[in-house]
Order: structure tokens, then sequence, then C-alpha cells
């Protein structure tokens, strides 16, 4: 029954076989170790969870796809693996983008989590028909295949296991000896909130004042003072802001003022000013309508 998938077994060369690791129980405990260890575990050693975070999505997918039946193993099911987890990243990545999610390090964890949890519902419910049709050893209703096994055996993982950690020895050596490069100060200015997501140009009325959000990051090892100025270009100035940030600060606020009358393309420039930096920053820039005339 269902507590077969976690049986090991004994290849017929003699081998030892690794246990059943695409159960329901198995894909979902296996999210929850690589969810609860990226976002407990410290960033200095959170470097030991990359083979579960290469791994974990892809072998989901893959049982979740082919249950017990998939025809090879070895370095092809290994490999397999990796590439299903390189896709799933970026779709992730890209169905989070859609969503309006900010790409962070808990929206990659729990994008994650959530596959994994998914890909454990399908495996579960495959089960549970298995059972209710009692079938205990699924893989025996098709022929199995002439040449191989669809598990791994243990001697074969030796070697992927010895890449993997030279891998990450040649890795924690490299930052060890040579020294890392002073990361770049900055300072940056984007829209905030909803605002960051406009494309075309925004109906206003020229009648009532527009509230446009945005957010100052100081990313320098300095305090520094900042002006930000906006004006709609060739129209009616907006207000003024001013704020003093220490290092690593950020500063989120709003500007008001009236878009063009009578436009239907005005643009709003909003710019920031470092005091003491001689450095120009492009402003940023929002277009405006005139609602209330025909465009």
């Amino acid at each position: 029954m269902i507590p077969r998938h976690i049986d090991t077994e004994t290849a017929p060369d003699g081998g030892r076989l690794i246990p059943h690791f695409d159960s329901a129980v198995a894909v979902f405990a296996l999210g929850l170790v690589l969810a609860t260890g990226g976002l407990l575990l410290p960033t200095s050693v959170r470097w030991i969870m990359w083979p579960l975070a290469m791994t974990v999505p892809g072998h989901a997918i893959i049982s979740a796809a082919f249950g017990r039946h998939l025809d090879f193993s070895g370095f092809r099911r290994a490999g397999l693996t990796a590439a299903m987890t390189l896709v799933a990243y970026p779709l992730l990545a890209l169905t989070g983008l859609v969503l309006g999610l900010r790409l962070t390090h808990l929206s990659v964890v729990l994008s994650t989590a959530v596959l994994t949890s998914g890909c454990a519902g399908v495996i579960l419910r495959r089960e549970r028909s298995e059972a209710v049709l009692g079938i205990d050893h699924p893989e025996q209703l098709e022929e199995p295949p002439e040449v191989g096994s669809s598990r791994i055996r243990l001697s074969e993982l030796i070697i992927p296991t010895l890449a993997i950690g030279t891998s990450m020895l040649i890795a924690l050596a490299s930052i060890s000896v040579f020294p890392r490069k002073p990361p770049d100060e900055f300072s940056s200015i984007a829209l905030e909130g909803t605002w960051a997501l406009a494309a075309h140009v925004v109906p206003a009325d020229p009648g009532r004042d527009v509230t446009v959000s945005f957010r100052i990051d100081n990313e320098t090892t300095r305090r520094q003072e900042y002006i930000v100025r906006a004006a709609m270009v060739d129209g009616p100035d907006w207000s003024t802001r001013t704020r003093t940030l220490e290092p690593g600060q950020a500063w989120v606020d709003t500007v008001d003022g009236r878009v063009t009358p009578g436009s239907c393309r005005s643009r709003l420039e909003i710019d920031m000013e470092v005091v003491g930096d001689p450095e120009d920053h492009f402003p940023l820039a929002v277009f405006f309508r005139d609602n209330t005339i025909d465009c």
C-alpha cells in the first residue's frame, strides 16, 4: 500500500537502492525542509541548502508528472531533475511579477514551497486513487524496461556528490583567498506602490491635486540630505520634499500638484538632488492627460 513508497529494495545485481522519495509525504517534507532552512538559517550558512535548492523543485515536478514510471535513472534522472529546477525558478519569478509581487528572498522561498506543496497534492491524489483500486505496486502495471531501473542506486550518487562537494569547497576557498570588491555606493529614486506599475498615460482632473508616491534609498556609507522636486514640464510646479537619510535608510513619501489643463500628454518630472553631490540624476517621469477633454 502507500507505506511501500518509503521502503527500500535490492537491485537485481545486488546493489542497494535508495528509498522511494517520490511519495506525497516525502515531496512535501523536502519542500518544508527547503523553505524552513531558507528562511531560518543565518545568511552565512545558508549555502548548505544549495543541494536541496537545486534538486527539490525539479524532483517534485518529475514525481508529480511521472510518478514511479520514469524509465531511466542515474545521471539522466539527476540531469532531468536539475534541468526542471532551473526551469521552475524563472517560471515562479515570472508568475510573481505577473501577480505584482517583488522578486525577493522571501517571495522565492514561499513560491518554491507552494510549488512543492502543489506537486505533493497531485502525488497524494494519485496515491489515493491507487489505494482505492487496490494497486500496491503501480510500477508493475507496465512492462519493466529492458535496461536499467527506475530508481537511483547509491553507487551512482557518489560522483555527483563528490562533484557538488568539490565545487562548494572551491567556492568557499575562493571567497577566503580572493579579496572582495567593496559594494558600489549609490542613491536611487523610484516610483512607489501602484505608480511603479504605470505604463500608460494616466488620466487626471486638472482641477484637483494628484498625489504620486516615490521611494529613495541611501545605499552609501554616509549620511546624506535629499531634495525631491517635482514639476510638470511647461506646466505647474508641484511640491518639494526634503529629508536626511542615514546610511542604508530608505524614504517613502509623496509629491502632489495639478496636471497641465487642456493637454492630452503632459510630463511630470520628479528630480532627486543629493546635497553636496554634483552628480546629476535622471528624473522620474509620469505622463498625464486632461480627462475633461477629448483626446
